[in-house]
């Protein structure tokens, strides 16, 4: 059941968006930064009726990743879950023609499958998001066609919002929930077609930086503004995986649920995918980009280019279209190459 759900690893960190190739993954998905969900358990659509799957044609295969539902025409998921390019090169955006955007199911199998499907209109990455460091790893999507009847969508947590998740971060609350379709093991070799959930807890910004600060990939507190773009979460025994970026972090706040996070990155050790307990998985902080997907929502946002395909769109430009009727090898936090 053949998509790929690894996404491309950047020196020993895994970028936690979803990505799977069609029965024979690309050369490029082995090294693509993977997130995923390792320690979950099955989920119903109706506990998260705002997660979407993504799809996105890429050379030598499809590419899956996470997506949140943020208005009946519009998906919010990661940017580098959208880059067509090599991990070493410019950032390329996929075009509208080559994803596909599923809602209202959390089964991703199926001969039904793609009665969830909607097509895609337009396609936006933020034009300041480094392949580097992952800051300001956010994307949208306008949709063609409206989400499915069972999905609804999510609001978007305020800079109000995320002040008192701040405040109370650190608490091992366990008020955030993580959702998406990644790999289900810590090597990064198992998966589930079913929806998975777990609960995290929010990690202070400066207790975060200071972890990641012994990891020399990726050091946050040698990034500017990183208070700003990232928040962290973690819970014992739990981590998101390769096929989980570009999902949901939700803040369940007094019973309110609000988007307070796009699943990003994590760390990666030289014989794990997704190490438990060793790190607090990184996400982008929503409530920094509202101003920003607002405007793209009005067709004036800063946005990188779509690319350009050789052959054009419709047919899949110049990437080979390999079968989605069976999406069963999905992976938590697995970035899309």
């Amino acid at each position: 059941m053949g998509w790929q759900r690894n996404m491309f690893s950047k020196k020993y960190v895994v970028a936690v968006a979803m990505l799977t190739s069609a029965f024979a993954p690309s050369s490029n998905a082995e090294n693509a930064v993977s997130p995923r969900i390792v320690g979950g358990q099955d989920a119903t659509i109706s506990e998260a009726p705002w997660q979407a799957a993504v799809t996105i044609r890429r050379s030598g295969g499809t590419a899956f990743c996470g997506g949140i539902v943020i208005g009946s025409r519009w998906v919010l998921t990661a940017a580098h879950c959208l880059d067509l390019a090599d991990e070493n090169d410019a950032y390329s955006l996929a075009p509208a023609s080559e994803v596909s955007v599923y809602t209202g199911t959390a089964v991703i199998d199926g001969a039904d499958f793609n009665n969830f499907r909607s097509g895609v209109s337009a396609t936006f990455a933020h034009r300041d998001y480094n392949k580097d460091n992952f800051s300001n790893d956010i994307a949208l999507l306008q949709l063609s066609s409206d989400i499915n009847a069972n999905a609804s969508s999510i609001s978007l947590a305020t800079l109000a919002d995320q002040s008192a998740l701040d405040s109370n971060a650190g608490n091992n609350n366990q008020d955030l929930q993580l959702t998406g379709w990644g790999f289900t093991n810590v090597f990064g070799t198992q998966s589930t077609d079913i929806l998975q959930k777990a609960t995290l807890s929010a990690v202070s910004d400066s207790t975060c930086a200071s972890q990641w600060a012994a990891e020399t990939d990726l050091n946050l507190f040698a990034i500017a503004g990183y208070e700003n773009n990232y928040l962290c979460a973690e819970q014992s025994s739990i981590t998101a995986c390769n096929g989980d970026s570009g999902g949901p972090l939700v803040w369940i706040d007094n019973g309110t649920s609000k988007l307070v996070g796009v699943v990003s990155f994590g760390v990666k050790t030289s014989s794990q995918n997704c190490p438990i307990n060793r790190l607090p998985d990184v996400f982008t902080q929503v409530s920094n980009y509202s101003s920003w997907v607002s405007s793209c929502q009005v067709g004036s946002c800063n946005s990188f280019s779509p690319a350009i395909l050789n052959s054009g769109g419709g047919g899949g430009g110049s990437f080979a279209w390999l079968s989605l009727l069976s999406l069963g090898f999905l992976t938590f936090r697995r970035r899309l190459s």
